[in-house]
């Protein structure tokens, strides 16, 4: 249950719903999928809704994916939701606690009309097995059985990523890969999917496909998964790495110990309220005339 009030944001096109819990809407799936129709309701990548919490953090947060599915963070969801408590008075410019999946993370809102948020987002993994990789799925060398034997690094930065690295990758290779590596038998959970190409010493370009909602011009975990996938394959050294997407720029910072920042500028869109009327519709087939 959440209030009828939303905010929307987005960082770098890759949009987020906000709400807080209540008492005026219920978030079935397909209440969720509606509220994320670009035609039939207010449109997003997801939802983010904030509740309260405690030891010390300021709010706990949930997150859904547009076809319902609740998922376990999204770097710009967070960030998005920074900029909502933010606005609310909630925080200040100082560093803040939120939880998300059970896990703290300290975030800080900078300056200006379009501020940049950070984010850390900790030290990432790179599962072999359960629950994001299925055990044994993957060779030796890392290749995937799929057309081509592409090579993927399978990294979590608390939700599974499957990073490929190549050259000159098109939307034309996202869009039939993307599919194939998400849904793949290796990964239960399902997983995003980052093409990715090294344009610089400490630079970084990629397409991303995202688990439950497809190709997407932005994704701050992906953003993470690959800095930190690329140095751990020696591509690149610790430290700032900037990665481009379609939707534009991020800097990571990636530690010797894999621990991860995310830093970029996040947009705010409106403040609105939603009519109960749309969500007690949900689900019904469309009228006729």
């Amino acid at each position: 249950m959440v209030g009828a009030a939303f905010f929307k944001a987005h960082g770098h096109g890759n949009d987020y719903l906000v709400f807080s819990a209540g008492d005026d809407l219920a978030l079935t799936t397909q209440a969720i999928q509606t509220l994320c129709d670009r035609w039939r309701g207010v449109g997003g990548d997801g939802v983010v809704v904030v509740g309260p919490s405690g030891d010390g953090a300021v709010a706990s947060l949930r997150m859904f994916n547009p076809d319902g599915s609740e998922f376990e963070r999204s770097g710009n969801g967070l960030r998005i939701a920074a900029l909502y408590l933010f606005d609310r008075g909630l925080v200040g410019h100082d560093p803040f606690l939120v939880t998300v999946s059970g896990d703290d993370v300290r975030m800080c809102v900078g300056e200006g009309r379009i501020p940049a948020i950070r984010a850390e987002m900790g030290p990432v993994e790179f599962p072999t097995g359960p629950p994001f990789v299925e055990a044994g799925s993957l060779a030796a060398d890392g290749k995937l059985a799929l057309p081509g034997s592409f090579r993927v690094l399978p990294v979590s930065v608390g939700n599974p990523h499957a990073v490929v690295f190549g050259e000159s990758w098109t939307r034309t290779d996202l869009e039939r890969l993307g599919p194939l590596v998400s849904s793949h038998e290796a990964f239960p959970q399902g997983t995003n999917v980052q093409l990715v190409d090294q344009v610089g010493d400490q630079a970084l370009s990629m397409l991303i496909w995202e688990r439950g909602v497809g190709r997407t011009a932005s994704s701050g975990t992906s953003a993470c998964a690959a800095a930190a996938a690329a140095v751990k394959s020696g591509r690149l050294e610790p430290g700032s790495v900037t990665v481009g997407m379609e939707g534009g720029q991020f800097r990571v910072a990636v530690g010797v110990d894999y621990a991860v920042a995310l830093e970029g500028p996040v947009q705010a869109v409106c403040w609105g309220e939603v009519d109960a009327r749309l969500i007690a519709s949900a689900g019904d087939p469309p009228p006729e005339n």
